[in-house]
């Protein structure tokens, strides 16, 4: 039987899989028409030479849904091409490429621009990179830093725009940074719940509390139990909320 008769008949449902002939085992059309139209169990039953193919791992890739990793080989992991095509079609795949590859900043940002979870798996240098990071934050919706690396969460100039988008981003910054007064007023002007992210010793100063009640009384909320209990504090608080309404 010709190629092109059995190819014709698998694409029209006339041949199952176990129908075609073993001679056709390895021709990468063949195989990759019975995936698509029997499923990835196809896989499991084909000359395993194929598998290092780098054509047919490619086509395989962009051609077939579901998870085909088991199938691609270490050498694969650690092939730039291969991997670039893998992360684009998932981005959470970034967890099998090699350790060289995690580190790529071309194959990092395709896997975070397929899914920006996926930055879990990078290496820390390039979870420090601003493109990656920006690529991240945005592709979340602004809502988490969660595995951008320590020095971004630390970069107050970094930080500031993403802030000023989603006060509660204040939640994943640095230590320094939930302390810096510019950082926090942000944050509150753009979610006054965002100050029960920031450090104690600002929620307890007390000019710079007078300065955030003056966006929303609601700031109160979030003080320190210890300016809660000031009867003096919360009388001038008060009064300068009042008096920002003027």
């Amino acid at each position: 039987m010709k190629k092109e008769e059995i190819l014709n008949n698998i694409n029209e449902g006339l041949m199952e899989f176990r129908d075609v002939p073993i001679s056709y085992y390895d021709d990468c059309d063949v195989i990759l028409l019975c995936v698509k139209r029997y499923g990835i169990y196809v896989l499991d039953y084909i000359k395993k030479d194929i598998f290092n193919n780098k054509g047919f791992v490619i086509r395989l890739i962009d051609s077939v849904k579901g998870d085909i990793n088991k199938y691609i080989s270490n050498d694969f992991r650690d092939d730039k091409d291969v991997m670039i095509h893998l992360v684009r079609v998932r981005g959470l795949n970034l967890e099998i490429a090699s350790e060289r590859l995690q580190d790529d900043y071309d194959v990092v940002l395709e896997a975070v621009k397929s899914n920006w979870e996926a930055l879990r798996y990078a290496s820390s240098d390039l979870c420090n990179n601003k493109d990656i990071a920006k690529c991240y934050i945005v592709s979340n919706n602004y809502s988490n830093l969660k595995y951008i690396g320590k020095e971004l969460k630390n970069d107050k100039k970094f930080i500031l725009p993403f802030i000023m988008e989603n006060g509660k981003l204040l939640k994943d910054v640095s230590l320094d940074l939930k302390k810096d007064k510019d950082v926090v007023y942000e944050a509150v002007l753009n979610d006054v719940g965002s100050l029960r992210y920031a450090d104690k010793v600002i929620r307890n100063d007390r000019p710079f509390m007078i300065e955030l009640v003056k966006i929303s009384d609601k700031v109160l909320k979030y003080i320190s139990d210890d300016l809660k209990r000031d009867e003096v504090f919360m009388v001038r608080a008060t009064n300068a909320y009042q008096v920002s309404l003027f």
